[in-house]
């Protein structure tokens, strides 16, 4: 039962990744990305983004023998696409890690996934910090908090053609503000009984006054409400954000770890 819960939050990540890419306010172009599950993995593929490592993954879901693997990294080679290949626990073996690195794979970044099921709401409140939920119409006000949150500016034809995503029921965006004051934001990715949190920034005036737990905090009484039964999200492990989430009710999952090619 944990496996199969572990390989539907795998699916429900890769999910999100796809959609990001779609919605990206790097282009006017939402990308070709797909997925698709074959023999134990979960494959990734965006060639219109050939050098996006994020777009263009292997996912280890179950235990797979080296040549299988070995195959599926030959076809993306083919196709000039670089490659991410994620390695779950379970399905690591020394035949494999063996392989990665013979293909010149080395491993670049290990991400914690924590879940926490919404048994019951979240309690604890924050004074002081109002949270705004996006409605249908107001996909700008959250893109210019986006603008603010990287310090730059994105071209109109671009925020006019991917503003529909951020008003979008399946991806809720929530604006963060201490009196009156913007001050942080967050998202909320949903995919039937599950849901992806994502996105959390707190501008730097405004660190420390538990912005994120009011927004971690809104997202769980919201996802409870539509019939949301399991919250997900990945984290680096012992980071500000693994021990805020901690506190307020998330579990650890399951870890995964990136294998790529350096860039030579």
């Amino acid at each position: 039962m944990k496996t199969e819960t572990i390989q539907k939050s795998v699916i429900l990540e890769a999910q999100y990744a796809c959609f990001n890419r779609r919605r990206t306010l790097r282009s006017l172009s939402e990308g070709e990305p797909s997925l698709r599950e074959e023999s134990g993995l979960l494959r990734v593929m965006d060639p219109s983004a050939p050098e996006n490592t994020y777009v263009n993954r292997l996912i280890v879901l179950q235990p797979i023998d080296r040549i299988a693997l070995l195959s599926a990294i030959k076809n993306h080679d083919q196709q000039k696409l670089s490659l991410s290949v994620d390695i779950l626990p379970h399905t690591l073996r020394p035949d494999l890690s063996s392989m990665l690195v013979e293909e010149k794979f080395v491993p670049v970044r290990e991400l914690i996934v924590l879940q926490r099921n919404l048994t019951c709401s979240a309690e604890e409140k924050q004074s002081g910090i109002s949270i705004r939920k996006i409605g249908p119409g107001e996909g700008t006000l959250f893109l210019n908090a986006v603008m603010a949150s990287i310090g730059q500016e994105v071209a109109p034809e671009i925020v006019a053609a991917k503003q529909h995503f951020y008003e979008s029921t399946s991806f809720v965006c929530y604006l963060a503000s201490v009196d009156e004051q913007l001050a942080g934001l967050a998202t909320l990715y949903l995919a039937g009984d599950q849901a992806w949190l994502a996105n959390a920034f707190t501008f730097e005036p405004f660190r420390k006054l538990g912005v994120q737990s009011a927004l971690i905090q809104r997202r769980i009484q919201d996802a409870a409400a539509l019939g949301v039964r399991a919250l997900f999200t990945d984290v680096e492990f012992m980071s500000a954000s693994y021990h805020n989430l901690r506190r307020l009710g998330f579990d650890f999952h399951y870890a995964i770890t990136s294998w790529e090619r350096p860039e030579t």
